[in-house]
């Protein structure tokens, strides 16, 4: 195998790896809640000011649980 070759599925896996940070989370911020869901953040906004998705916002900043 090719070191380019090696090296393109290194840097893929670590791709995966930042991908699935995430989910190892207990309490997640609002750009991961949006990321993980797969929302957009416009959506996200909506549903934290509806009280449709349980958050809390420490130091003014918005998260999800």
């Amino acid at each position: 195998m090719s070191s380019d070759l090696i090296t393109q599925k290194l840097e893929r896996i670590e791709s995966l790896l930042e991908e699935q940070v995430p989910l190892n989370k207990e309490v997640l911020d609002f750009n991961d809640a949006c990321k993980f869901l797969n929302f957009s953040s416009s959506h996200m906004y909506k549903l934290t000011s509806s009280q449709s998705i349980p958050h809390f916002r420490p130091n003014g900043k918005k998260t999800v649980l």
